[in-house]
């Protein structure tokens, strides 16, 4: 992008306090690294009488390695199983048998195309005989789940 100058705030808007504009620059200056933290903004002539520094909490700056995981590559199946995970964590009785090992109850969502080929397979064993075939499967629309690898 080619260097352009700064819109004239003192212009866009003429009633405003000239502190507030000045804060308002700073706040809004396009390099990051020119902006002020929240307590150096706080701490601007503008907020003199507002903000008190002492009663406003700080913190340390959150490092970058808590958002590797933005960086991930993730696949469809470990999309699966990370969902799979939170819903134990809504059920904590499941996530203790899943853990300890005595849990067989887990469940993969059939889509509309497989459940549709498995009614045909059915109609197809049963021959369509008196037009409709009562299933000796499962009418749920999920099945055991084969395996599960905890993280």
């Amino acid at each position: 992008m080619r260097k352009k100058q700064p819109a004239s705030f003192s212009q866009k808007f003429p009633k405003a306090d000239p502190l507030a504009l000045r804060l308002l620059r700073r706040l809004l200056a396009f390099d990051p690294k020119d902006r002020p933290s929240a307590e150096e903004a706080l701490a601007d002539p503008y907020f003199n009488g507002l903000a008190k520094v002492e009663r406003e909490p700080s913190c340390q700056p959150i490092p970058k390695l808590e958002f590797e995981f933005e960086g991930r590559r993730v696949t469809k199946e470990d999309i699966k199983e990370l969902i799979f995970e939170e819903i134990l964590e809504y059920h904590p009785q499941l996530l203790k048998e899943h853990i300890s090992g005595t849990d067989r109850r887990n469940f993969v969502h059939l889509s509309a195309v497989d459940q549709f080929k498995k009614r045909f397979a059915e109609l197809e064993e049963n021959g369509g005989e008196n037009g409709s075939a009562v299933s000796t499967q499962r009418k749920h629309s999920s099945l055991p789940r084969q395996s599960f690898n905890p993280r």
